[in-house]
């Protein structure tokens, strides 16, 4: 919880598809909504996280409001994807 709108990003890093979503962020990182956070959590590691959200495959992200309630969740979303829940 906190004042902005965050995402936890289920990544792994031997996935091509989860590192060219981090490099896309990486990239545009300054297009993403000011104090909005954007977390990468281990997919291979984070068996609890993963239990919690019904997560099945890597390159998952999970959206999050300010209150910490759930209000989305995408595989493989595009930046204007990220940038728009992030920004609500």
């Amino acid at each position: 919880k906190g004042n902005a709108p965050f995402a936890l990003s289920f990544h792994a890093d031997w996935c091509p598809t989860c590192r060219k979503l981090e490099d896309n962020i990486q990239k545009n990182i300054s297009s993403l909504p000011k104090g909005a956070t954007f977390l990468k959590v281990d997919y291979d590691t984070a068996q609890e996280l993963k239990k919690t959200y019904g997560i099945t495959v890597q390159t998952t992200v999970v959206f999050f409001d300010a209150n910490g309630n759930q209000t989305e969740t995408i595989y493989n979303p595009s930046l204007e994807e990220i940038t728009n829940l992030l920004s609500s």
